[in-house]
């Protein structure tokens, strides 16, 4: 089913990563969205619109195969009903345990985004997004760190950067948490660009608020260094003008 109030909206995408930080400091600065979508337990303590679990609720209820979220999934999932008529939990199953969950709408997306390469939830949260024709997508905490199955983390981060990219050239707007190495995002603007890096004056790249690439010596784009730096700080907490 497609909505009408998702076309050009602005949604924050937020995954378990540590990058999810910037998302709640980000709130805290002044950032906006139209809705808020989630990816699993990020559900348990973020106000959201849209919850995407992809895995069946039997895999939280029946089993400890989830790891430390499982209880509280457990408990949530079963009370999740009492949310607001437009609240949305995406599954690739029913379950009459959780009736707040429906079926994630797996041949209408793929009707659109015409490639079948899904290995996580988030990008089928992606994906979705594509579907929906929103306008900007945030993503937060999708970073692909886990220290005990490296082949997993290289899987999952391949399969959506690829998705953000055709999301990009769909005409989302896409952007990253800034302290997340997703598209390396939190990579320095003199060190993006293989090769380049390694020069006295490196070859800096900055991309702008409205998506516009300045491209030139780190020499010649000392301002718009100093800018992405200071964007980076706004990744703390927000403090008063006058204390």
């Amino acid at each position: 089913m497609k909505y009408e109030s998702l076309k050009g909206a602005s949604i924050a995408l937020v995954a378990m990563g540590r990058s999810h930080v910037n998302y709640t400091t980000g709130l805290a600065n002044g950032a906006y969205f139209d809705e808020t979508w989630v990816v699993n337990a990020m559900a348990l303590s973020l106000k959201h619109n849209r919850l995407f679990m992809l895995d069946p609720p039997s895999r939280f209820l029946d089993s400890k195969d989830a790891g430390a979220m499982t209880d509280n999934m457990v408990d949530y999932l079963i009370n999740a009903s009492g949310h607001s008529k437009d609240y949305r939990i995406y599954s690739c199953e029913l379950d009459e345990r959780c009736p707040a969950v429906e079926l994630y709408p797996l041949q209408e997306v793929l009707h659109v985004v015409k490639h079948p390469y899904f290995n996580s939830t988030v990008s089928y949260a992606v994906a979705y997004a594509i579907y929906q024709e929103v306008g900007q997508l945030t993503v937060y905490g999708a970073d692909y760190t886990y220290a005990s199955i490296p082949h997993y983390a290289e899987a999952g981060r391949a399969c959506l950067e690829y998705w953000l990219a055709v999301a990009r050239m769909s005409g989302i707007a896409v952007s990253v948490a800034p302290e997340s190495s997703l598209l390396d995002t939190s990579t320095h603007p003199t060190k993006k660009l293989y090769g380049y890096h390694r020069l006295s004056d490196p070859m800096a790249v900055v991309e702008g608020n409205d998506g516009t690439l300045r491209v030139g010596p780190a020499s010649e784009l000392k301002n718009d260094i100093t800018m992405w730096e200071h964007k980076k700080m706004l990744v703390a907490p927000p403090e008063p003008k006058n204390a």
